[in-house]
């Protein structure tokens, strides 16, 4: 194997290891988002990152009529 093969290789497993880090660091705030939310504390069951979303849209949008009020 060449120098470059093995360092494109190095680089290509590196990425991943960022990629999968980045991905931890991305589900760890959106459990963080969910504990927020007072809809979302008392499921047992998954809720995908968009109805998730969603929900925190809605939560900020209801938390800005209070406000207004």
């Amino acid at each position: 194997m060449k120098i470059t093969d093995h360092r494109k290789l190095r680089r290509a497993h590196l990425k991943n290891i960022r990629e999968r880090e980045r991905v931890v660091y991305v589900n760890k705030a959106f459990l963080m988002l969910r504990a927020c939310l007072p809809q979302m504390r008392g499921r047992k069951r998954r809720v995908s990152k968009l109805k998730l979303l969603r929900a925190a849209v809605e939560h900020i949008k209801s938390l800005e009529i209070i406000l207004r009020n």
